[in-house]
């Protein structure tokens, strides 16, 4: 352990976390590369109309009862987005997001044609588990970022810097 006197680094405890994951750590503390997130913000329920009651198939959608109230993720480099947004700036990160989600959206947009051939579509089809993975990613960072926007918004954060 290094114990410095504030008379020798008079600039640290100015700093303010002002990147992607610096907030995130702010906000929900990462602890050992995970965070602990309430299943509402990552997952949140759909809003259905009173009037009509839900279907009662078993193997649809759960009930909220069956919903654990929260959701561990890994912050790694696993996650090729959150490698390459972990260190955007706040003015940035959410701008990164909505191009990445964009550059998605064109991609699935490309196999929708439906003059393919069959290598085309081969293709795609081992394509899809790794499209699948970047949407769930690019979903949980687009949540966690309005999770991350909603707080610094407050004054109580906004009075601590």
């Amino acid at each position: 352990m290094i114990i410095l006197d504030r008379k020798v680094d008079m600039v640290t405890p100015m700093l303010t976390p002002l990147t992607y994951e610096g907030l995130l750590d702010d906000v929900l503390k990462i602890d050992s590369g995970l965070i602990k997130v309430s299943t509402d913000i990552i997952d949140p329920q759909e809003s259905t109309d009173e009037a009509t009651p839900p279907p009662n198939n078993k193997n649809n959608a759960k009930t909220t009862e069956d919903r654990p109230t929260h959701m561990t993720l890994p912050l790694n480099d696993m996650d090729t987005l959150y490698v390459e947004v972990r260190d955007q700036h706040v003015e940035k990160f959410g701008t990164f997001l909505q191009n990445q989600a964009k550059a998605l959206k064109e991609s699935h947009a490309n196999f929708s044609d439906k003059n393919k051939d069959l290598t085309e579509l081969h293709q795609f089809v081992k394509q899809i588990p790794i499209f699948t993975q970047s949407l769930k990613s690019l979903t949980n960072h687009i949540h966690l970022a309005e999770l991350v926007k909603q707080t610094t918004e407050r004054s109580e954060f906004r009075q601590r810097w």
